[in-house]
């Protein structure tokens, strides 16, 4: 998607942060809202809840590509794949397990798996 098509404001994001964002990061919080949406949670109280979010994620490209003398706060967690369920976390203040996972290819299948365990 392109970055101009990504309402960062619904997502409390500003202009700068979002062009530092990784697309894993955006799609995963598009995502992440169509689910939301589509359920009952937002009628159940969501926010402040004990809800854990488990994503899988490999292989950055984004941040690989690298920008040499361009590294800011918002590049430092825009690029990188660990803040990946974190952001999820914050958006809706969620207070369970957050958690991203790189196991090569086995990846959303072992964030599946913890998430039924927990």
């Amino acid at each position: 998607q392109p970055l101009d098509e990504f309402d960062h404001g619904f997502f409390r994001l500003t202009p700068r942060e979002t062009a530092a964002l990784d697309p894993v990061q955006r799609l995963f919080m598009e995502v992440c809202w169509e689910a939301i949406e589509a359920s009952t949670l937002l009628r159940t109280g969501l926010r402040g809840s004990a809800t854990g979010v488990y994503a899988g994620s490999i292989w950055n490209e984004h941040g690989a590509a690298g920008r040499p003398g361009q590294h800011t706060l918002h590049t430092a967690t825009g690029s990188s794949l660990s803040m990946v369920a974190n952001r999820i976390s914050y958006l809706y203040d969620l207070r369970g397990p957050s958690v991203t996972l790189d196991s090569a290819c086995s990846s959303s299948l072992v964030a599946v798996h913890l998430a039924a365990q927990a």
